[in-house]
């Protein structure tokens, strides 16, 4: 584990926002960039360093996975998480752009109508087999 990653954990360990699955979720995104920027050339690096060009270019390596956007927006508010608490008291860049300006697209929202469609198919396909069962015991019944 290098320096970065090892003052992340810390910084993780000392602010405890959020619940336990978003604080385990923060620090696993964390521990992720900082290898990430370590894997991309950016050595040397301190919490306290980050700013917008190690943003671009983990954005970059993860836009090239093919990561959905709203797995994007989820890293970069961890990556704003990390500037907000290593910086307190002063001014960090990232925390006031959207993510616009990272160019990541917005989530697609469906309605609920639609998808709730299959499970209201699956359902009524039910109530036919049951009714052509009741249909058939009634006609052996009467035959009887």
């Amino acid at each position: 584990m290098d320096d970065l990653t090892y003052s992340l954990r810390q910084l993780c360990r000392r602010n405890r926002e959020g619940s336990h699955a978003t604080q385990a979720d923060r620090q696993g995104v964390l521990t992720l960039a900082a290898r990430q920027l370590r894997e991309a050339g950016f050595r040397q690096m301190r919490p306290t360093s980050l700013n917008g060009k190690h943003v671009e270019a983990l954005l970059e390596g993860w836009q090239a996975e093919g990561l959905s956007a709203g797995t994007l927006k989820n890293r970069l508010a961890h990556l704003r998480w990390w500037g907000r608490e290593s910086r307190r008291g002063r001014d960090f860049r990232l925390t006031t752009p959207s993510d616009r300006h990272f160019q990541v697209e917005g989530p697609i929202f469906t309605e609920r109508a639609e998808r709730s469609l299959p499970t209201i198919c699956r359902h009524l396909s039910c109530i036919v087999v049951l009714r052509r069962a009741l249909y058939a015991t009634d006609a052996v019944c009467l035959a009887l």
